[in-house]
């Protein structure tokens, strides 16, 4: 598909293709204050943002400026490296590329493979293996499973959790989002209720040799069915203006 073939085929005059974390960029600024959902809180400033997609599959892209002048840029950071802090980090790390080979995929353990909907399967079945049984339990399950307070379920939902935080700390000391961090997708959505209890904010807070992550950036749960769509109104509005 390209911009001059839907031009065409609907007689737009105006036309262009953002990929769906590109439209969730775009779209900050123009959402409800009621569908944002502050989990970890932060100064309110103005500044660069970082979207953070968290469905089937993982990817963050930053954000910079605003009206025509806003950039969205592209990024491939669902396939980073998992965060390894410790000797269960190691053992899930080797655990996935596993998995990953004996599925005929390549075996590369990035945050993909670990915050996705597949990844907290993965997640609940390395937990499951560290309690010496198994799972072939699905996103769903798992999360179904987490409402009942299922001890293999919360093991996985707090592995998540504690990866995630460490995920958006490194990816706010190297983007540096004082505009703050806003999570997108299915998965941010589904695990949001369980954030406080498996201490999110706490990890994320973390201290380190800078002192940023123990004052700066704010996390937000994106909870729009509509933003993406929002988004692209956004960025045509800024275009054509």
């Amino acid at each position: 598909m390209d911009a001059a073939s839907l031009t065409a085929a609907t007689g737009a005059t105006a036309c262009a293709l953002l990929n769906d974390l590109q439209a969730q960029g775009h779209a900050l600024g123009h959402v409800a204050v009621e569908n944002l959902n502050r989990i970890v809180a932060g100064p309110e400033v103005a500044g660069p943002m970082l979207v953070v997609g968290l469905g089937t599959g993982v990817n963050a892209a930053p954000v910079h400026g605003s009206g025509s002048g806003r950039i969205v840029a592209p990024s491939e950071c669902g396939h980073v490296n998992m965060p390894v802090r410790s000797e269960e980090d190691m053992r899930l790390m080797r655990f996935v590329e596993a998995l990953l080979s004996s599925r005929g995929d390549i075996a590369h353990c990035g945050v993909e493979e670990v915050l996705s909907g597949r990844g907290l399967a993965n997640l609940h079945s390395f937990a499951a293996s560290e309690a010496g049984g198994a799972s072939t339990a699905l996103s769903a399950e798992v999360l179904a499973m987490l409402d009942r307070g299922e001890a293999t379920a919360t093991h996985a939902a707090r592995l998540y959790t504690r990866i995630l935080a460490q995920t958006l700390a490194d990816l706010a000391l190297i983007h540096l989002p004082y505009g703050g961090i806003f999570l997108i997708g299915g998965m941010a959505r589904a695990m949001t209720p369980h954030f406080a209890r498996f201490g999110l904010g706490e990890t994320f807070r973390e201290a380190r040799r800078v002192d940023l992550l123990q004052h700066a950036f704010s996390i937000t749960v994106v909870e729009d069915d509509y933003a993406a769509l929002t988004g692209c109104a956004a960025f045509l509005q800024a275009q054509t203006a």
